[in-house]
């Protein structure tokens, strides 16, 4: 019977524990000033893709683009 008692009063000090630690805050780093024009840059680089000619499947400018070769081409030209 103790040992029951004494397995329950375990049980009961680590699921406290375990819930203060789990409600304990992290402070996450703000993101780097530097990246901050990486998106509006791929936008622009985008932009000056309009009037490309539709190419199912297509992944460069001179061949044609679909919406999945844009995004690959303009990502590959950032450096992404």
């Amino acid at each position: 019977m103790f040992a029951i008692k004494y397995m329950k009063r375990i049980c009961l000090i680590s699921l406290v524990g375990l819930l203060v630690l789990g409600s304990l805050t992290s402070v996450v780093p703000p993101a780097a000033a530097a990246n901050s024009r990486g998106p509006m840059l791929a936008a622009w680089y985008a932009s000056e893709l309009v009037g490309v000619p539709h190419l199912f499947g297509g992944s460069t400018p001179e061949q044609g683009l679909d919406n999945s070769g844009l995004g690959y081409h303009v990502f590959q030209k950032m450096g992404v």
